[in-house]
């Protein structure tokens, strides 16, 4: 399905079985670009969408974490998110959002069509799903393949999609997996970090007894 395309975006709008690499977080700021090794034309984004879909469909799994610092007229907020992802059934995703910001924090499950969000303690509110948080970009959106870089010891291929008001800095591994992403928009970067691909993961439902309808 498209959409397992895109769910690398989840902890950004808040957010094994991958070779020998280091499956740590990616630390952007190591950055160096090195020779290519596979030569690649104009970046047709449905075609990138569909292999990203494929390599996705197979881990089944992975986890996307992000901190971000964004100055405003109360000072500096600082903002941890923690994304788990399942697709094991392409027809029910599954995601456990957990973001923390100034001792506030929100907790998000979403399974197939259905959401649940709660706020510190508070009981869950229960929504349907009325729009799908995975898309990252549309197929029309203009993308380019920057070069290959190596960033925290990991070979990377580093694609630029301008996504207005934001521009979307891409990079897959060599199985075509996410790894990281930087989106910016107003001058405000926020970095993703994907790990975990193919590590089990359980989401389940809320304890119906703490849940409230939305």
């Amino acid at each position: 399905m498209r959409k397992l395309a895109t769910a690398t975006v989840v902890a950004a709008l808040v957010l094994t079985g991958c070779g020998p690499d280091s499956d740590e977080p990616i630390d952007p700021s190591t950055a160096r670009t090195i020779s290519s090794d596979r030569q690649i034309g104009p970046v047709a984004t449905g075609e990138l969408l569909n292999k990203i879909s494929a390599a996705m469909q197979k881990a089944g799994t992975f986890t996307a974490t992000s901190h971000a610092e964004l100055t405003g007229a109360n000072g500096v907020r600082v903002t941890d998110t923690t994304a788990r992802h399942d697709f094991t059934n392409p027809d029910e995703h599954r995601m456990h959002l957990v973001s923390t910001s100034d001792g506030e924090t929100l907790e998000v499950i979403v399974i197939g069509l259905t959401t649940w969000t709660r706020q510190n303690d508070a009981l869950w509110t229960k929504t349907d799903t009325v729009a799908d948080p995975t898309v990252l970009f549309p197929d029309g959106t203009d993308g380019s393949y920057v070069a290959r870089e190596k960033i925290s010891g990991r070979k990377l291929h580093h694609y630029r999609y301008a996504a207005s008001p934001a521009t979307i800095d891409l990079y897959l591994d060599n199985d075509d997996l996410p790894r990281l992403t930087i989106t910016t928009t107003n001058g405000s970067p926020l970095v993703i970090s994907y790990t975990g691909y193919g590590d089990p993961v359980e989401i389940n439902e809320p304890d119906p007894a703490q849940v409230t309808q939305g």
